[in-house]
């Protein structure tokens, strides 16, 4: 918390409050391309759950578009996405960066 300058104090100390109190566990889920290929220079990605009584009905890992495996798979120097899927999710990286939370 003592990183965050210039946040309001009371946000930092709602987070001070939530961060920590939530009982689960953290996985680790391989990334890899459609066809089973290891993305290169990420192999996992860590998440937590508070359920994960759930994790056999999980189909998909979804990563924010800022993630370091989207950064791999727009690395026009990795041949493991084709140049059509590469521009798709380079479209959709550009297009997020225009969305807001509010």
């Amino acid at each position: 918390m003592h990183q965050l300058d210039g946040w309001p104090e009371g946000v930092k100390q709602l987070q001070r409050n939530w961060i920590g109190h939530s009982n689960g566990m953290s996985l680790r889920f391989r990334i890899v391309t459609l066809d089973g290929e290891p993305v290169p220079g990420v192999d996992e990605v860590e998440v937590f759950t508070t359920r994960p009584d759930t994790l056999m009905g999980v189909s998909f890992v979804a990563v924010a578009p800022q993630h370091a495996a989207v950064e791999k798979v727009l690395d026009k120097e990795w041949e493991g996405v084709s140049a059509h899927w590469r521009d798709v999710v380079h479209n959709f990286v550009e297009q997020s960066k225009l969305l807001t939370t509010v």
